[in-house]
């Protein structure tokens, strides 16, 4: 008895009183310290009668299950905190028989569709609060991850919740129907607002940082592009029209680049003509000559560019794209009275 804990010399007595009255065998382990250390032992008291019934003594026998006991502890403390984990996950994850029959579901559950664990292995199944439009979805990724296990299947997917409001999920089901340990289909979702959102947001930084290179590069462009109505009238020109024709890109009402009074006379039919024909074909880009009047009030010669993109909701307009080619045709002019 020195070798037992006091405690389980205690319970032994009790299960040695409690045979030897029912003549009932009793097994119970038995944890002994011993030279190498703790060891568990399982041990089964017999009765043994004589020929007339009465018990005359007890028989006991014992086997080491130290390292079963101890795999038993690993498991129950794995299974603990893994319960833990769970319980504070913001995912809900449900295990599943194919048929789509609910063997478990995780207390994240509840806060997702407003059902209790208990409740939804009552259930057995969720399938009636899917909505009318996913149902098809559903079936197509339950069956394939039937015919393909170990494959994850992934889908968005609607869920009536316990108010009667519907919640967008992302859902992932794995196979794992052949695997011994766990033996069911584990599904598992979250909240696809979250990921929405995060999505959204960083679209948003995204857009944010192209329009700001974009604006940088339109505004050291030395090249000026502007917008403007079908009439002809400026919706917005970027800073480069300052160099070019010496007004801020918030040109003075009636100014119409080409088209007023900045456009030469000899010009200006032909530039309306380019103009129209390029609203024939709306994102073809078709280029002109002709002389704009600059501030100071000189003539300049510009290629201008045109493409309509009034049917673009993110233009709305027709884009010029204005470059000066002043220098290249006083070259030009040069050359042509150095030939004569």
């Amino acid at each position: 008895d020195e070798l037992v804990v006091p405690d389980d010399v205690v319970e032994r007595a009790r299960l040695w009183n409690e045979v030897a009255r029912s003549g009932t065998p009793v097994t119970y382990l038995l944890p002994l310290t011993l030279s190498v250390g703790r060891r568990v032992f399982e041990t089964t008291m017999l009765p043994v009668a004589d020929p007339s019934g009465a018990m005359t003594r007890l028989v006991k026998v014992s086997r080491d299950v130290t390292d079963r006991e101890h795999a038993r502890e690993a498991a129950g403390l794995f299974e603990a905190r893994f319960e833990a984990m769970l319980a504070y996950s913001s995912d809900g994850f449900v295990l599943s028989d194919a048929e789509g029959s609910i063997t478990y579901a995780s207390a994240g559950c509840e806060a997702l569709l407003g059902f209790s664990p208990a409740e939804l292995v009552a259930f057995g199944t969720v399938a009636d609060r899917v909505h009318a439009d996913d149902v098809a979805l559903v079936r197509a990724h339950w069956t394939g991850a039937l015919e393909h296990p170990g494959s994850v299947q992934t889908f968005e997917v609607r869920m009536r919740h316990r108010d009667g409001m519907w919640c967008d999920l992302d859902v992932r089901v794995v196979n794992k129907l052949d695997d011994a340990s766990v033996g069911a289909l584990i599904v598992a979702f979250c909240d696809a607002t979250q990921r929405r959102e995060a999505e959204r947001r960083a679209a948003a930084v995204a857009l944010r940082v192209s329009e700001i290179r974009l604006r940088e590069l339109v505004a050291r462009s030395a090249e000026m592009i502007s917008i403007v109505e079908r009439d002809g009238r400026v919706l917005w020109a970027s800073p480069a029209s300052e160099r070019l024709f010496g007004y801020p890109p918030e040109i003075p009402e009636g100014k119409g680049f080409f088209f007023g009074d900045l456009g030469h006379p000899d010009d200006r039919d032909l530039f309306r003509a380019r103009f129209a024909e390029a609203q024939q074909q709306p994102g073809v880009p078709l280029e002109v000559e002709g002389r704009g009047r600059h501030a100071d009030g000189t003539w300049r010669w510009f290629v201008t560019t045109i493409t309509d993109l009034c049917d673009d909701p993110a233009v709305g307009g027709v884009v010029l794209n204005v470059h000066d080619i002043s220098l290249l045709r006083g070259l030009a002019t040069q050359d042509a009275a150095l030939a004569w």
